[in-house]
């Protein structure tokens, strides 16, 4: 291995390093600053299951006049 070589997996080696050093302090600022916020806020907040308030139930009454199987079995 010449000496450029050396210096060359010398480098490369401390980039790999470099790298992953800046990617886990990038990926956790970006954690903390955005994405935790936004978590905490929206759980606090947001209601997702609707299960907050006790609405009127969202079921609309049937109005089609199919009560047994022959008139079910006969879509159009």
């Amino acid at each position: 291995m010449t000496l450029l070589q050396k210096i060359w997996a010398g480098w490369k080696r401390f980039g790999h390093f470099m790298g992953d050093l800046l990617a886990r302090v990038v990926l956790t600022v970006f954690y903390f600053t955005l994405l935790l916020p936004f978590g905490m806020i929206s759980s606090l907040f947001g209601d997702p299951l609707d299960m907050k308030q006790k609405r009127a139930p969202k079921w609309h009454e049937r109005t089609t006049g199919d009560r047994n199987l022959t008139e079910a079995q006969r879509e159009f």
